[in-house]
C-alpha cells in the first residue's frame, strides 16, 4: 500500500501478502497469518481496519476518512489473489499438526518450523517433543494411579493419551465420540481442561449432546475443533443423523441468527464426561449399534474423597502439558498405523457392555410387559418399580434415572404424561394410555 498526499492511492497486493500474509476464505472471512504462533486467526472488519492503519505513518492517520478505508477492504475481498479456500486447505493439512514450537508431520513424525503454507488456521498450546515420556510427569502419574489405577492397568493410561491425541488433532479416520464416564470427582474434569487449555478457549464449544442438532447450536461447529461438555448424565443422543455426521466429519448445514443459512464440513471433535453414558433415544436396533460403534469410552473407576484431594495437581499437570500432550501425539502416530483401534481396556469395556445391554432394556420392558391402551394409567413411582425389578429379574445393570426413562416413554405415540388420581390416591405423574400387564411385579 502506497500512501502519497493522505491519500491511499494504491493497494498492493505484494505488500499485504508479503508483510501480513492477509486472505479471504468465501469472499468475506478474514484471516491474517500470525507468524508467532505459525497459524491464520480470523479477523473482522474493525481489525483488519487496525491492520491497514498501521501501514500509514501515524502523523497523517487523522487525514484518513472512514468511506476510504471501507472503500479499500472492499477492493480487498474483490481481489482474486487473495482468495483462499480454507476448508479445502485444512483437508491437505489433516496430516499434520500445528503446535507451538513447529510442525508435526504425523505420516513420518517429522517435526519442521511453522510454515504460512500449509494454512493452519490454529496453533495447539504446547511445545512437541518427540522422545517425551509420560512416565517422567510426577504429577500425570499421581492422576493416573488414583484416577485410572495405573499401577494395577497401565493400557487405561495408554487409551487415554491416544484419545487426548485424536482430540486434538485434524485426523478424521477414527470416527469416535469421546466420553469420560465414572464416579463424581474422579478426575474426569481435570481432563477436560487440559484439553481446553491446549486447544484454546477460541476453538472449542460447549453444546450438551442432547442440543447438538439444534437449529442455531449446528452452526457454532463451524470454528470449533473440539466440543467440551461436562455433564451428560441424564441426557440423551437425540438426532442421531447428526451425531453421526458429526463423528465422521461430513458435511452440515448451519445457521446463525440474522446470516443466511451455509453448509460446511465439520471437523469439531466431540468430548464429553459424565457419570453414566447418555440414552440413545427413538432409534431402532440397527441404529443403535451404529451410535455404540461411534462411543470410545474410557471409565473412570475412583471417586476421591475431599480430604484426599490434591488441589494443586491440575496446575502442576499443565505445567507438565508439553511432555503429556507430546506423548499423546506420539500414541496418535501408532494409533493412525493401527486403523485407529483404541488400545482395550477392559474395565471400560466391562462398563460399555452394561451400557448397551440397559440401553435396551427400558424398550424391551414395555414390549414384553406394558399394552399401548388410550384408557389405561399408570403412575411413574409404580411403572420405575415394574422396571427395576424387571432389570433385577434379568441381571441388567439398571443405569437409567427417572428423567431418561419419563422422556423415553413419554415419546411414545399415544402416552401422554400428566398428573392424575388413580384408585383414590393424591395427585401424581403418570403416563396415560401406558397399561403395566403385571402390577404384582410392584408389590413382590
Amino acid at each position: 500500500m502506497k500512501y502519497i498526499e493522505g491519500k491511499i492511492t494504491e493497494i498492493s497486493v505484494y505488500g499485504f501478502i508479503c508483510e501480513t500474509r492477509m486472505f479471504f476464505n468465501d469472499a468475506d472471512t478474514i484471516y491474517v497469518y500470525k507468524k508467532s504462533t505459525g497459524c491464520y486467526v480470523r479477523v473482522d472488519d474493525i481489525h483488519l481496519k487496525h491492520i491497514i492503519m498501521r501501514f500509514i505513518p501515524a502523523k497523517e492517520r487523522l487525514a484518513i476518512k472512514p468511506s476510504l478505508i471501507n472503500n479499500v477492504i472492499s477492493k480487498l475481498k474483490m481481489n482474486p489473489a487473495l482468495q483462499v479456500n480454507f476448508d479445502s486447505k485444512k483437508d491437505l493439512s489433516q496430516n499434520y499438526l500445528n503446535v507451538a514450537n513447529g510442525v508435526v508431520d504425523l505420516d513420518t513424525g517429522q517435526f519442521a518450523e511453522h510454515d504460512p503454507k500449509k494454512f493452519f488456521t490454529y496453533s495447539l498450546g504446547f511445545n512437541y517433543f518427540p522422545e517425551a515420556d509420560y512416565t517422567t510427569c510426577e504429577a500425570f502419574m499421581k492422576f493416573a494411579r488414583s484416577s485410572l489405577n495405573y499401577d494395577i492397568d497401565s493400557c487405561k493410561t495408554v487409551r487415554l493419551l491416544e484419545m487426548l491425541g485424536y482430540i486434538i488433532s485434524s485426523a478424521a479416520g477414527a470416527e469416535k465420540c469421546f466420553i469420560l464416564v465414572g464416579a463424581s470427582n474422579s478426575g474426569k474434569s481435570v481432563m477436560l481442561n487440559l484439553v481446553e487449555e491446549v486447544v484454546g478457549e477460541d476453538n472449542t464449544t460447549n453444546i450438551p449432546i442432547d442440543k447438538l442438532g439444534d437449529r442455531f447450536n449446528l452452526g457454532e461447529l463451524r470454528y470449533s475443533r473440539v466440543n467440551i461438555n461436562r455433564e451428560i448424565s441424564g441426557s440423551g443422543i437425540r438426532n442421531t443423523d447428526i451425531f453421526k455426521s458429526i463423528c465422521s466429519c461430513e458435511k452440515l448445514n448451519g445457521e446463525q441468527k440474522f446470516v443466511a443459512p451455509f453448509s460446511f464440513k465439520c471437523r469439531c471433535k466431540l468430548l464429553f464426561a459424565g457419570n453414566c453414558l447418555p440414552e440413545i433415544k427413538k432409534i431402532d436396533s440397527s441404529n443403535n449399534e451404529a451410535i455404540f460403534n461411534r462411543l470410545c469410552i474410557l471409565y473412570f473407576p475412583n471417586s476421591i474423597s475431599d480430604a484426599a484431594k490434591d488441589l494443586t495437581l491440575e496446575a502442576r499437570m499443565l505445567a507438565e502439558k508439553d511432555v503429556i500432550f507430546s506423548a499423546a501425539i506420539n500414541y496418535l502416530m501408532l494409533l493412525r498405523k493401527n486403523n485407529y483401534i483404541f488400545t482395550e481396556d477392559p474395565e471400560s469395556a466391562k462398563y460399555f457392555e452394561n451400557y448397551k445391554e440397559s440401553n435396551q432394556a427400558l424398550k424391551s420392558f414395555i414390549e414384553d410387559c406394558c399394552t399401548i391402551d388410550v384408557d389405561a394409567r399408570v403412575h411413574i413411582k409404580d411403572f420405575i418399580s415394574a422396571f427395576k425389578k424387571y432389570c433385577a429379574d434379568n441381571a441388567i445393570p439398571y443405569l437409567y434415572t427417572n428423567e431418561n426413562i419419563n422422556s423415553y416413554v413419554s415419546s411414545i405415540p399415544g402416552v401422554l404424561k400428566k398428573k392424575f388420581r388413580l384408585n383414590g390416591s393424591d395427585p401424581l405423574n403418570g403416563f396415560i394410555g401406558l397399561k403395566l400387564n403385571c402390577m404384582d411385579r410392584v408389590q413382590d
